[in-house]
């Protein structure tokens, strides 16, 4: 029996068995309709009397937190304790006046909130003491968030005491950039329990950021961070749109009691920045992507610390290297939680400089596994001058691999109003977008037009809507009955796209007026080798109708 489909005809595609169903990308309509979502959640400046929590959200949302006695959330505080958004201390020093001193934190508050960037912090808390808590986004317009939004909830311990710092050191860091005040850093240290956090402009300069480092409270034990001779801290700058840069700074700490000594740093002056490639690739191919290399000075040593998915990644190595490096030393060394180290040297009395592709970090992605973003973690750098002294400051900018089994993937691309997906999946393939403005059960999705998949990258540009908020996933489709896409093509010249069954074979047929006396004609058949196919067709008829016949 045949089906006919004409191409002019808004016609259900079906999933024949087997069709796959992509990972769910969200797209959100304008700026002002953002949907909150609450992610990057960390603890930062913890202290015997308080605690601050730091996340990332909508814009200029505003944030809340409630905190319970308990993880089922049963026994409120509330009440019991002081909350304030958006800590500052002083705002920027230079202003003459305490009312432009006020204006400027308020300014700040509004920077850190324009970025997406949460902090809170709870006051009048006791040493000592666990306490549980929920976090709340509401954004201008459109949804508001909890965090989480079910099972136990998260918990902080706050530190048993403040103990005594021989050494107490303060730093300042210049945060480069066109527009940095009001973004959010945070210092860490790998023997300290939490974070510290500052916000640029906040006692310094509008591109400075300070802490004291007498702030941090020791891993093991109930009090400060008490560390001697060299150390290395890592600072992360938080921008708008999830951009972060990591850097890390030499301390040196002594035994002679020393009271507020200042250190001054950049991310940028003296400065070593490594940045991994990205890539995308089928399950269980071999691929790499570069490792590139930009220094202000000799560089002879390196270790890196790479955060990778051994489930994924295998058969590691460094290659193509840059002549300098001496290949015998270069070493991968697994550890534990999916960190491995690189470590290499240069040839002697080499030394590398400026900036660089230095290598060829390759691996094989292992057979059998689903579609998945796979970060490529570049973590603690180490690295060394040819007279054996410490770089700095150390800059890590991380990569990924796109692998690609049988499912699809997607993902958001672009801003406001002019947003889109980028489609990851198998080439030769047909796959339809289908959409819905809720994920409550049950779930009602809309179909759209089917897409052709020729490479591994498919870009699909304006799909945004007025909605505040769509949910987005591919499908694999075989459509049964068929459907006919017709194009006028740039140079006149005209095709047709026909959407159906691998292995099945269609006759084309035209006309060309709609007219029940005038018969439909054979112009050619195809059979499917995918699920799509694409021919020409002649252009000498001004109006043309076609249909489709299985």
């Amino acid at each position: 029996m045949s089906k006919p489909s004409l191409f002019f005809r808004l016609q259900r595609t079906l999933s024949g068995p087997g069709a796959l169903a992509a990972m769910l990308a969200v797209l959100l309509g304008g700026a002002s309709a953002h949907a909150a979502t609450i992610t990057n959640v960390s603890l930062v400046n913890v202290a015997p009397t308080s605690f601050s929590v730091l996340w990332r959200t909508a814009a200029n949302s505003t944030p809340s937190i409630d905190v319970y006695t308990n993880a089922a959330g049963t026994n409120s505080l509330v009440g019991k304790f002081g909350i304030e958004a958006f800590p500052v201390h002083t705002g920027n020093p230079d202003v003459p006046t305490l009312y432009e001193r006020r204006l400027s934190q308020a300014t700040l508050r509004q920077k850190t909130a324009g970025a997406g960037l949460m902090l809170v912090r709870v006051l009048g808390c006791k040493p000592g003491t666990t306490y549980y808590f929920r976090l709340g986004s509401v954004p201008p317009l459109g949804t508001p968030a909890v965090y989480p939004d079910s099972g136990p909830l998260p918990s902080v311990t706050t530190p048993q005491e403040n103990t005594f710092v021989v050494d107490d050191q303060q730093l300042i860091i210049d945060v480069p950039g066109v527009d940095t005040m009001g973004q959010v850093v945070t210092l860490t240290h790998s023997n300290a329990a939490f974070a510290i956090a500052s916000i640029v402009g906040d006692g310094v300069g509008t591109n400075q950021v300070f802490f004291n480092v007498n702030d941090l409270f020791a891993l093991a034990g109930s009090g400060n961070l008490a560390p001697m001779g060299p150390q290395v801290f890592t600072a992360k700058v938080l921008a708008p749109n999830s951009g972060e840069t990591a850097a890390q700074f030499f301390l040196s700490f002594s035994n002679l009691f020393q009271v507020a000594k200042g250190n001054a740093n950049s991310v940028g002056t003296e400065f070593l920045a490594l940045s991994m490639g990205s890539t995308v690739m089928r399950i269980g191919q071999s691929g790499s992507v570069p490792l590139s290399f930009n220094s202000s000075m000799g560089v002879s040593d390196f270790s890196l610390e790479l955060g990778l998915k051994p489930d994924y990644l295998s058969n590691l190595t460094l290659q193509a290297l840059a002549p300098e490096i001496n290949p015998a030393t270069v070493a991968f060394t697994a550890q534990s939680n999916g960190i491995t180290v690189l470590s290499f040297k240069t040839q002697v009395g080499q030394s590398l400089l400026g900036s660089r592709v230095i290598g060829q970090f390759s691996f094989t992605s292992i057979p059998g596994k689903p579609s998945a973003f796979v970060p490529l973690q570049l973590r603690q750098i180490v690295a060394k001058k040819p007279d054996n002294s410490a770089v700095g400051t150390l800059i890590a900018q991380s990569g990924r691999a796109v692998l690609i089994g049988n499912e699809s993937l997607l993902e958001m691309t672009g801003n406001n109003g002019n947003r889109g997906l980028i489609l990851y999946a198998k080439p030769n393939s047909a796959y339809a977008l289908e959409y819905t403005t809720s994920l409550s059960k049950p779930t009602s999705w809309t179909r759209l037009t089917p897409v052709v998949v020729t490479s591994l990258v498919t870009p699909l540009p304006g799909v945004s809507s007025a909605s505040s908020q769509l949910f987005y996933r591919a499908v694999e489709t075989f459509a049964d009955p068929p459907i006919l896409q017709a194009a006028l093509n740039p140079d006149t010249s005209r095709s047709l796209v026909l959407f159906g069954i691998p292995g099945a074979t269609y006759s084309v047929e035209y006309k060309t007026n709609l007219s029940n006396i005038v018969p439909w004609l054979p112009l050619l058949s195809t059979t499917l080798t995918n699920s799509y196919g694409s021919v020409s067709v002649p252009s000498t008829n001004p109006v043309i109708f076609y249909r489709l016949k299985r």
